[in-house]
């Protein structure tokens, strides 16, 4: 591309140009890195707390009717 900066980029033209630019940039410690930062990396047991992991009401949950005990039970859930 350098030799020929006036040269038409091709579809098969693609797969070579990013190929060379990801093996200069990727690494496993860059990889890594991105996932602890975004907190889902995997040996982070502390990434996310208990609050954010709690599972929300379904549906059935939130509208029956006739059964008081489940609409209290996810109006709370709900309201945390």
């Amino acid at each position: 591309m350098r030799n020929n900066p006036y040269q038409k980029i091709e579809k098969e033209d693609i797969q070579l140009i990013f190929k060379c630019a990801y093996e200069n940039v990727a690494s496993v410690g860059k990889a890594v890195s991105g996932f602890e930062k975004t907190g889902i990396f995997l040996l982070n047991p502390y990434a996310f707390c208990d609050e954010e992991l709690a599972p929300t009401p379904t549906e059935a949950e939130i509208t029956s009717v006739g059964h008081d005990e489940k609409a209290k039970t996810a109006a709370v859930r709900v309201s945390r």
